[in-house]
C-alpha cells in the first residue's frame, strides 16, 4: 500500500493530481480556500497538471451544491455540466482501486468515500489535494495535501 515520492510534482508542474469533492465544490462557490482551488484548476487548464478523481466526484459535488442554500435546480445542473467540461479524468469503482480503497478505509479510519480518493492517488502515484483537514491528519503522507498548501 506504500508508494514512492520525491519532491513536489505539483510545484514542478508535471503531475497528475487527484482532487476530492471538497476541492471541486470550491470551483463553484466562494468560501475559504476557493482561491487555492481556483489556482489548481487554472494549472489544469494551462496544462501544467492533469486532474483526476473517482467517478464519485460528480455525485459528491452535485450533492454538496444541492444542499447549498445559494444553489437552485438550474444552478446545480449548470455546475454539473461545467464540471463535465473541465475534463477531469474520472476513474470507475472497480478492481484494484476498490481493493486499495478498502485497505485505506480500515488502515486510516476513513469513510469509504474519502478512502477512494486517497486510493486513486496511491494507485496513480499522484499528489492528492483535499480541503478536509481530518483526511490529511488521518493519512499523514507527504503526498496528501490540504488545498491551503497552494496558498490563498
Amino acid at each position: 500500500m506504500e508508494r514512492g515520492g520525491g519532491g513536489d510534482p505539483v510545484a514542478q508542474g508535471e503531475a497528475l493530481v487527484v482532487v476530492d469533492a471538497s476541492v471541486a465544490v470550491k470551483w463553484f462557490t466562494r468560501e475559504e480556500f476557493s482561491d487555492s482551488a481556483a489556482r489548481l484548476l487554472a494549472m489544469h487548464r494551462e496544462g501544467k497538471v492533469s486532474l483526476a478523481s473517482p467517478y464519485l466526484l460528480t455525485y459528491e459535488v452535485a450533492n454538496a451544491l444541492r444542499y447549498n442554500p445559494g444553489f437552485g435546480i438550474q444552478d446545480v445542473k449548470r455546475a454539473v455540466r461545467a464540471l463535465e467540461g473541465l475534463q477531469v479524468s474520472l476513474f470507475p469503482p472497480a478492481g484494484e482501486l476498490m481493493d486499495i480503497s478498502a485497505e485505506v478505509a480500515f488502515t486510516h479510519g476513513l469513510s469509504f468515500y474519502d478512502s477512494t480518493y486517497v486510493a486513486l492517488a496511491m494507485a496513480t502515484k499522484s499528489t492528492f489535494y483535499t480541503a478536509d483537514r481530518e483526511v490529511v491528519k488521518k493519512v499523514q503522507k507527504d503526498w496528501v495535501k490540504h488545498i491551503g498548501a497552494l496558498g490563498e
